[in-house]
């Protein structure tokens, strides 16, 4: 499988703090204030590990006004050292890659593929050249077959539709 050098996905916070751990649940299940529970989706960890196992960078990007609670569920998820960094809050998937790349100036925007649950996010590959993955059902999120379906159209994507 050839992978891009970059990776961004998205991080929904749409839940009310404090948070805590649930202690009898394995994997690990967050409840917010309301008790409900938060989980990662099933292959979340299958595919972070595999995409640092192949030296891909990992982004978040995501218009959340409470970028202290996605920090915090991310520690509380023990996934927090996936990331190389965020770009968080206002302004569209645009500004936040803008964001990331002139913070990273060695990667391109063809080096980087955007996985996330808004089709008008898909504007990334219009204006931007970054490939879009689209997930389709937020309550099943990212499973490894749209993960590897995604590289493979980033890999389309790059050798046939985007031209400089």
């Amino acid at each position: 499988m050839e992978y891009p050098k970059a990776i961004a996905c998205w991080c929904d916070t749409h839940v009310r703090p404090p948070f805590k751990v649930h202690p009898k649940r394995n994997p690990i299940t967050v409840l917010d204030k309301r008790n409900f529970e938060l989980s990662l989706y099933k292959d979340v960890i299958r595919v972070l590990n595999e995409l640092k196992d192949n030296n891909v960078l990992i982004f978040s990007a995501s218009r959340t006004h409470t970028p202290k609670v996605a920090v915090k569920l991310l520690k509380l998820f023990e996934i927090d050292h996936f990331f190389e960094d965020s770009e968080w809050g206002p302004g569209t998937k645009c500004d936040h890659i803008d964001r990331i790349l002139s913070k990273h100036n060695y990667l391109t925007y063809s080096d980087m593929c955007l996985f996330d649950d808004e089709l008008r996010n898909k504007d990334v590959e219009r204006n931007l050249g970054v490939k879009f993955i689209h997930i389709p059902d937020e309550d099943i999120g990212l499973t490894y077959k749209i993960f590897q379906n995604g590289l493979k159209s980033w890999k389309t994507f790059n050798l046939t539709e985007f031209k400089d």
